[in-house]
């Protein structure tokens, strides 16, 4: 399989909302998307084309300043996704994507300053498509764009050994205040490990993450 990571079309973003409701039991993520889109606490949009089918293998959305915008928008109630103002109905669009991740912007603070911070959730992988490197090459991906364009620390909510592989750890997110303090809230330093010092304060996930597992 091959692989080529490319920036989204307005024809590619009906289907993370299709794949997010296939790859998780409940429909947390896929509302989690969504409100980050409406609140603008995400841009930056890249999606992976399998090469050889032509097929969308995977997508992710992260902050990198100036970059072209996803985001979803309410017109009459109907639910609408954009890119760069555009903005594209959800109906009659393919849903042929089977990887995504998401970065969504931080509010978090080190020596009492505020640092460019993100956190990367969700990841979702089709499960036709798991253990096929697919997800590997988007996280790395994004952590390249992140880096390239001035991010400091990438914070991570998930399994250590899958994270790890990407540099991800707990020791870099300790003494940071936040609800998801403790061994599975990881960090990444993005400028070749360097870690500003000072004291850590709060990292704050954007306010859509305190929806996560309320009713609607």
């Amino acid at each position: 399989m091959s692989i080529a990571i490319r920036p989204a079309t307005g024809g590619d973003v009906a289907a993370i909302d299709a794949l997010l409701r296939r790859a998780f039991p409940a429909e947390d993520e896929a509302r989690l998307v969504q409100r980050l889109c409406i609140d603008g606490d995400m841009v930056l949009t890249l999606v992976a084309d399998d090469e050889e089918s032509g097929a969308l293998a995977g997508m992710i959305c992260g902050f990198v300043a100036g970059s072209a915008y996803l985001y979803y928008v309410q017109n009459g109630g109907a639910p609408w996704w954009g890119i760069d103002g555009l903005r594209f109905g959800m109906i009659g669009m393919p849903i042929s994507l089977v990887t995504m991740v998401a970065v969504s912007r931080m509010d978090v603070a080190i020596a009492g300053k505020p640092i460019a911070a993100v956190a990367l959730a969700p990841l979702a992988v089709e499960a036709a498509w798991r253990k096929q490197g697919v997800g590997e090459a988007l996280v790395q991906a994004g952590i390249a764009q992140l880096a390239d364009a001035g991010g400091v620390l990438a914070f991570v909510l998930g399994d250590p050994a899958y994270y790890g592989r990407f540099g991800f750890a707990a020791e870099w997110a300790r003494g940071f205040a936040s609800p998801y303090a403790g061994d599975y809230l990881m960090a990444l330093p993005l400028q070749g490990g360097a870690m500003p010092c000072g004291v850590r304060g709060a990292a704050t996930h954007a306010p859509a993450f305190a929806a996560l597992g309320q009713d609607v």
